[in-house]
């Protein structure tokens, strides 16, 4: 059996870059993720992951990740916890995957991912590592999505129950019945927002086959190449933005400066749009950029031009550093690069989940490639 292991920091910084520019926009938080890395790095711990078909159809496989809004604390949230008492301690335990293993009787062989960014690639990696076990290289999403039912395992039916949970307060949760993906994603919403945040979250326990005939495999090591190649790219004076278009085989398609970004925090997902004005070969043009956690549909000079299910990756102009939606801010120069989604969300049931109209918007999908 292969393992590819993150030896050094340098491994861990190129693992990170990666995921969180394929994040579009979501995914977590990358500050979070990098400490995760650097602990677990102190700590001697190996972070590696197998192919998934290294595994038997019949071995055991289950998720760990966060879920909840990317919004910023506010001041707001804040008073509100003040008032009730509460303290507010993020950690990253292994409590929810641990008890699902306990609960299940299931002996696991890895840990599955269940999408890509800064947050939810690492903490799965970390977890898998302190259970003794490799990740799988691969995600549920080749991506990040905002909801549950947008991963690969609701589209083949799968069961995403028994799910347990631990929020910032410590608070410690169960949902073991076999509800809809709608359903679960509604009360795993209420869950994080009761906690006032993000919690950790483990599920989607299924045997190795279900999980091969669902998974967009080698995803993790596509993250490490992507981050080395943009990294590789600043050290000789290349353009790391190029190199990043290459990479994941896309196509850059603005340039421009943050002159408004509006936002809310709303029934657990951070909604908003960034708004840009061209710069260079772009002066004069415009680009609006709206998000659900993640980058759904871009519109430049008032028209659609790239949506979900294909990605929307911002980045720094001149250094091809990612911006999450929870970092964007007024002044910053941004590089938008589009890239085709998953053949999986090109489908009829996938354009239904994660298409335009999916999140409101009077429009069917037009694929990138067409509208270019």
């Amino acid at each position: 059996m292969k393992k590819t292991v993150l030896k050094t920091w340098q491994d861990c910084e190129d693992y990170l870059l990666g995921c969180t520019i394929m994040g579009t926009g979501g995914g977590g938080d990358p500050i979070a993720g990098g400490k995760l890395l650097a602990e677990a790095l102190d700590q001697g711990l190996e972070l590696a992951w197998i192919s998934a078909t290294d595994l038997s159809d019949n071995d055991w496989v289950a998720s760990a990740f966060g879920l909840g809004s990317i919004a910023p604390p506010t001041e707001e949230r804040q008073k509100e916890i003040n008032r009730l008492g509460l303290h507010i301690h993020p950690k990253y335990s292994d409590w929810p995957i641990k008890e699902l293993v306990r609960i299940a009787g299931a002996k696991l062989s890895a840990i599955v991912p269940v999408e890509l960014g800064g947050l939810n690639s690492v903490y799965p990696l970390v977890a898998s590592a302190r259970l003794g076990l490799p990740c799988v290289d691969g995600d549920y999403a080749g991506r990040a999505v905002p909801e549950l039912v947008q991963l690969t395992p609701a589209l083949s039916g799968e069961t995403f129950a028994p799910i347990y949970s631990e929020d910032l307060l410590g608070n410690l949760r169960c949902i073991d019945e076999k509800v809809s993906p709608d359903i679960l994603e509604d009360l795993c919403r209420k869950i994080s927002q009761e906690g006032f945040g993000v919690c950790l979250m483990a599920g989607l326990l299924m045997r190795g086959a279900a999980m091969k005939a669902s998974i967009v495999p080698n995803t993790l090591t596509n993250c490490l190449k992507l981050g080395k190649a943009i990294r590789e790219a600043r050290t000789k004076g290349e353009d790391p933005v190029q190199a990043l278009v290459k990479g994941v085989g896309g196509w850059k398609v603005f340039e421009g400066e943050v002159h408004k970004k509006e936002w809310e925090d709303r029934q657990g997902h951070m909604y908003g749009t960034t708004y840009l004005k061209g710069i260079g070969e772009y002066i004069g043009q415009t680009m609006e950029i709206w998000f659900k956690n993640e980058n759904h549909l871009a519109r430049k000079n008032g028209k659609p031009l790239i949506m979900s299910p294909d990605l929307i990756i911002t980045v720094d102009v001149d250094s091809a550093e990612p911006k999450t939606n929870t970092m964007i801010a007024q002044g910053d120069r941004l590089a938008v690069i589009g890239v085709k989604g998953q053949q999986i969300y090109r489908t009829s049931k996938g354009i239904e989940v994660l298409g335009p109209r999916h999140f409101g918007f009077d429009m069917d999908y037009v694929p990138i490639e067409a509208a270019l």
